[in-house]
């Protein structure tokens, strides 16, 4: 093959000797050179810019996340770890009477849709008790008297529902009162 090409190249060597490339051509080339071709490349310096950059945010996202996921914890503790009194004495007094009423609910009456009911205050509660442990902007004052309503209204709905199941007789419960509770 290559000697074809050779061969081809000899035979229409006249050819090729007739064009000649412009002056102008001819100088641009020679002007290029002595310059370097541009580069597409980093420098060093940007380089270090860009890492140092991307260090500074991923610290700021673990730092970040470390204290969002700390915040879970810091919801589910204990009254006894609050140095608010009046928080303490509320939720000592209350959190037992509720445990107790709940108790006796589930071992007389046993009717689990009340329960099924209450978790609405349930949920309302633990709002009401995250915004006071952790957001320094609210009402204290009027976020330990939401509680103490919130703790009061449910050991009253268990002792009312509990007293008309027990003092209902079995031919008053009938199926136009039964969902009442």
């Amino acid at each position: 093959m290559e000697d074809k090409l050779r061969s081809f190249v000899q035979d229409n060597e006249q050819h090729f000797s007739t064009e000649k490339a412009p002056q102008s051509a001819w100088e641009r080339i020679e002007s290029n050179l002595g310059s370097s071709p541009k580069s597409n490349s980093i420098s060093l310096k940007t380089l270090w810019f860009i890492v140092g950059g991307m260090l500074l945010i991923f610290s700021v996202l673990g730092i970040a996340g470390y204290k969002y996921m700390s915040a879970d914890d810091q919801g589910t503790m204990q009254y006894a770890d609050i140095e608010d009194e009046d928080y303490k004495s509320m939720q000592q007094y209350y959190q037992p009477l509720l445990q107790s009423t709940e108790q006796k609910f589930v071992n007389n009456v046993n009717a689990p849709s009340v329960m099924e009911e209450l978790t609405d205050l349930d949920e309302g509660f633990a709002e009401l008790q995250n915004d006071y442990l952790n957001n320094d902007a609210v009402n204290k004052e009027m976020m330990l008297r939401l509680m103490k309503e919130n703790y009061e209204l449910r050991i009253k709905i268990l002792e009312m529902a509990m007293d008309k199941i027990q003092n209902a007789t079995p031919s008053t419960l009938n199926k136009d009162n039964r969902n009442e509770y």
